[in-house]
């Protein structure tokens, strides 16, 4: 598709979806199988994306928990700003009493984003994914917008 406007043209415009992995640093995560779609929209570099999974088993997960995005975040720009920040939504997940937040942290150059929480302290770390028991009710939702270099 392109769309002219005089010297600006929008050439590069796709839309879709994609199956949504999740993996831990340890140990395995799966998903529901039908809760674990996204979908998302790349105008050039920029990515929007919008997420709900359900985590339907677990095995021996510890450390980090990783979920799959369809592009590669940049790895260029200045401070760290082809990163975005973006707040994660839980639902029947044990986290830390202190914890006031959770977030996804998408890591340079890769095609994930971490689940990361903060803390009343104002640090955030990940969320060590033990705290996950695979009950039916454990969801994880977010929408994001960062820079992909694809």
């Amino acid at each position: 598709m392109s769309i002219y406007f005089g010297s600006n043209e929008l050439d590069d415009f796709e839309e879709g979806t994609w199956t949504i992995a999740a993996t831990a640093e340890n140990g395995t995560i799966t998903l529901n199988s039908n809760i674990n779609t996204g979908a998302y929209v790349k105008v050039g570099s920029l990515v929007h994306v919008s997420v709900r999974v359900n985590i339907s088993a677990v095995s021996s997960q510890s450390g980090y928990l990783r979920l799959s995005l369809p592009f590669a975040t940049s790895n260029t720009g200045p401070d760290q700003s082809w990163a975005s920040i973006f707040p994660l939504y839980t639902s029947h997940i044990n986290l830390p009493n202190d914890a006031i937040s959770t977030m996804g942290e998408p890591w340079i150059n890769t095609a994930y984003v971490n689940f990361m929480v903060q803390y009343d302290a104002g640090m955030w770390t990940p969320v060590n994914c033990n705290a996950i028991t695979a009950s039916s009710h454990e969801y994880i939702s977010f929408t994001a917008t960062y820079i992909t270099d694809a």
